[in-house]
């Protein structure tokens, strides 16, 4: 059938943030719910459902999305494929699993992979602040000079350090031997990781 494009009306009495989502999702009504939830929680959102890998790939190609939410138990495509083609196409989209079917187990093996987070169906009133830390890159694993790190919010007083000369001063902390936590903005991180 392909992509169609969809858009709730916000309440004009509120500010509403626009967002362009692409919703990989088989059931309409499901989509159309996620949407009521971006839309009561102050989004403006414009947004795509697909169903098939080759409508995921041309509405990529058409208008990449400012975030891709999608199910994992789909008929013919879901999560799983939907955040190895981004990866291999190298899109950085923020991409959250939206699934009422799968376990803690799964949706941490898919933030392991590169998904930014995972939503239930049964709470879709928690897809709003994840949306809104996807986007703003909050819990995003990055790599800067060999070294792994998620990013968090700020703590009300950081401890800083430089990463190296020349690079913006953010507060690092040892989380185990995974992963580092970057107590900066992923604004400040990226400038970072470009000035190399």
């Amino acid at each position: 059938m392909g992509p169609v494009m969809n858009s709730v009306i916000p309440d004009p009495a509120m500010m509403c943030t626009p967002i362009c989502v692409l919703i990989v999702e088989d059931v309409q009504f499901d989509a159309e719910l996620i949407a009521a939830e971006l839309s009561a929680a102050n989004f403006f959102p414009t947004w795509t459902r697909v169903d098939t890998e080759r409508d995921y790939l041309s509405a990529l190609e058409l208008s990449p999305p400012d975030i891709i939410l999608a199910d994992y138990t789909m008929p013919h495509f879901g999560a799983q494929p939907a955040l190895t083609l981004l990866q291999e196409h190298g899109l950085s989209i923020p991409f959250v699993v939206v699934s009422g079917t799968i376990g803690e187990m799964v949706a941490v093996a898919l933030i392991k992979q590169g998904a930014d987070d995972y939503v239930h169906k049964s709470r879709l009133n928690q897809l709003a602040p994840v949306v809104r830390r996807a986007l703003a890159g909050i819990g995003k694993i990055v790599f800067f000079n060999g070294n792994r790190y998620r990013v968090v919010d700020f703590p009300s007083e950081p401890k800083t350090r430089r990463i190296g000369k020349g690079y913006p001063s953010v507060g690092c902390r040892s989380s185990g031997t995974d992963c580092r936590h970057v107590l900066a903005s992923p604004k400040m991180l990226l400038q970072a990781a470009t000035r190399r």
